[in-house]
């Protein structure tokens, strides 16, 4: 019987142990389950092939159902164990656990916060907890990655939980849906973030729910914007809503702004300007475009074509150069600009695509 260095969890100890194969929890005095019923340890099963045998995966059969049967608490001690000990037991029971948190196990979750209060925990076990959170990607993930932000654990790394919010984020769109119930989370600490100026949870925050995009997410961001136009919220919050967003609920909130201000007055439409422009899609460069046909002037004309210039997709690059048919503009001087704008940024796009076809 091989057993690993001890792992500690908030509420007890645990003794990571493996014999006839098997990873399985014990006390640090307690006998394997094999010597419960026998002096000796089972012989392993006779293979054929020889080889081990697996499912999909590096780890072998038995390690597989073993991990599987294993409760929440059980299973996330073999993850922290097994990251220095074994990596293929490691994948598996990673993938496992992240699994069974997105499929609604909230004892995950909840076990890992515990394990996140172990004062003992090395710096390198208390990061990959966090980064679990930041991928596991559920609410109830989430909610505590918000916390730990927060302050309520001092001594947690906040520049990983951050980057771990991050990650969340980023994987708010998952098989063609957008993940809209992680919005209003990160919409609550908003206001306590612009007020007590935490600009480094306030950025995240921002580009998460730009990420989302739900009008009613955009709408608070675009607020604060409107509150703080020179201050240090209102810009990195207008930096987060300028990458662009594919959410149609966000595009929505953007083509109001602009068709309320043809004038740009106010600077809210100028980041929703800039949000259409850094969107790269047929829609939002219809909605540039719409606007631009219903403005004149010099200042305006610059920033139509500023904005244009952004635009990478194939479909709205046409859309440039036939702008002249496709839409009427008061100032045909513009509709001329935008045109040859399109023919140049088509050309320039051309040999970069033809060289993505030939390296295929």
């Amino acid at each position: 019987m091989k057993l690993g260095p001890v792992v500690r969890l908030a509420g007890g100890v645990l003794v990571l142990g493996m014999a006839g194969g098997l990873w399985y929890l014990k006390s640090p005095d307690s006998p394997s389950p094999q010597a419960r019923h026998s002096d000796q340890a089972p012989k392993p099963q006779e293979n054929p092939t020889g080889k081990p045998v697996t499912m999909g995966m590096t780890a072998p059969v038995a390690v597989r159902e073993n991990l599987e049967k294993m409760a929440g608490r059980e299973l996330l001690t073999v993850l922290l164990m097994a990251r220095t000990q074994d990596n293929e037991t490691f994948n598996l029971a990673d993938h496992l656990l992240q699994a069974r948190a997105r499929q609604g196990e909230q004892e995950v979750t909840r076990l890992n916060g515990l394990a996140l209060q172990d004062r003992s925990a090395s710096t390198e076990t208390q990061h990959y907890l966090i980064s679990l959170l930041g991928e596991i990607a559920t609410p109830q993930a989430l909610a505590l990655l918000l916390e730990l932000a927060q302050g309520r654990e001092p001594a947690v790394d906040r520049g990983a939980v951050l980057a771990a919010i991050a990650t969340s984020a980023r994987s708010s769109y998952i098989d063609g849906n957008f993940r809209v119930e992680l919005s209003p989370l990160l919409e609550a600490p908003l206001n306590e973030a612009v007020l007590h100026a935490d600009i480094g949870l306030l950025d995240t925050l921002a580009t998460g729910i730009n990420a989302i995009g739900t009008r009613q997410g955009i709408e608070k961001l675009l607020a604060i914007v409107e509150a703080n136009p020179d201050g240090p919220a209102g810009k990195v919050v207008a930096a987060a809503l300028s990458s662009g967003t594919l959410n149609p609920e966000a595009l929505e909130s953007f083509s109001a702004r602009l068709k309320q201000d043809v004038q740009l007055d106010n600077p809210v439409s100028v980041v929703s300007g800039n949000a259409l422009a850094h969107s790269s899609d047929p829609q939002p460069t219809d909605i540039l475009l719409q606007w631009a046909a219903n403005t004149s002037g010099t200042t305006l004309k610059q920033q139509a074509l500023t904005w244009l210039q952004a635009v990478e997709d194939e479909q709205s690059l046409q859309m440039l150069i036939e702008a002249g048919t496709r839409y009427s503009f008061r100032d045909v001087g513009l509709s001329r600009s935008i045109e040859a704008l399109g023919q140049q940024l088509n050309q320039q796009a051309t040999p970069h695509i033809e060289t993505s076809q030939e390296s295929r």
